[in-house]
């Protein structure tokens, strides 16, 4: 264990009111050994090595500031955090729900609830990361109650399909997409038809719904028909001309 986590592990959960304020000599300000234990304090975590172990963490966790401490709170959090990579977080089974019982564990409620903010945003970030890609080159849009979903690369992004029937005059532009994504709804997800709209455009496909969960579920399984030619173009060849 490093020395800086063993002297905060020595030195225990720093007393409140470092941000207090206050002037020497007034009631309430901090006495000569408060002051002593927050430099201390102060000076370890500043000297804690990252990425820290397992045991550093659990240890560090357990000795963690109750109130603001002037920036020193962030310093230990990043130092607790780097216990564990995004990577494995992610990746490695058992990982995530490790760092989470090493959470449950903090001794401070302000701690905890940073820790438990940081690790949602990132884990939602990292969602959202993975459905942007699934579902590119559409992409999403929220707006008020309700969500959208577009592809502005008409012409371009399966253009081999529309070819097809290019003697029928299909040219794969977003009224095209319009006419292929209303046979993939009705044949391939009925029970989203009365949630899921169409806003086609000359140069714009889009697809609409005040049911965000709905939409995303259509999207997911629309990309999926397109990566899949023989599917896509089955389904094409019932696409009407608009």
């Amino acid at each position: 264990m490093q020395e800086a986590v063993w002297k905060i592990q020595k030195l225990g959960v720093p007393p409140e009111g470092f941000e207090d304020g206050g002037c020497p000599g007034t009631d309430g300000f901090p006495s000569d050994e408060t002051l002593d234990l927050w430099d201390e304090y102060q000076d370890a975590v500043v000297a804690i090595s990252q990425p820290v172990t397992w045991e550093e963490a659990e240890a560090l966790i357990k000795c963690c500031p109750t109130d603001r401490m002037a920036g020193v709170e962030w310093s230990l959090l990043h130092c607790i955090e780097s216990c564990v990579s995004n990577r494995d977080l992610l990746e490695t089974p058992g990982e995530l729900e490790k760092y989470k019982n090493l959470i449950k564990k903090c001794n401070s409620d302000m701690m905890k609830e940073m820790l438990l903010e940081r690790l949602d945003s990132y884990l939602l970030m990292e969602t959202t990361k993975q459905f942007e890609n699934e579902i590119a080159p559409f992409y999403w849009a929220e707006g008020g109650t309700g969500a959208s979903v577009c592809l502005s690369e008409v012409g371009e992004y399966l253009q081999e399909i529309f070819d097809t029937r290019a003697d029928e005059g299909f040219i794969g532009n977003g009224y095209d997409w319009g006419s292929l994504a209303q046979v993939f709804l009705d044949e391939k997800c009925p029970k989203l038809q009365e949630k899921i709209n169409f806003d086609p455009e000359a140069g714009m496909f889009c697809a609409y719904s005040e049911d965000k969960e709905a939409l995303a579920d259509f999207i997911l399984c629309f990309k999926r028909a397109c990566e899949d030619r023989n599917l896509i173009l089955d389904l094409f060849s019932r696409a009407g001309l608009d």
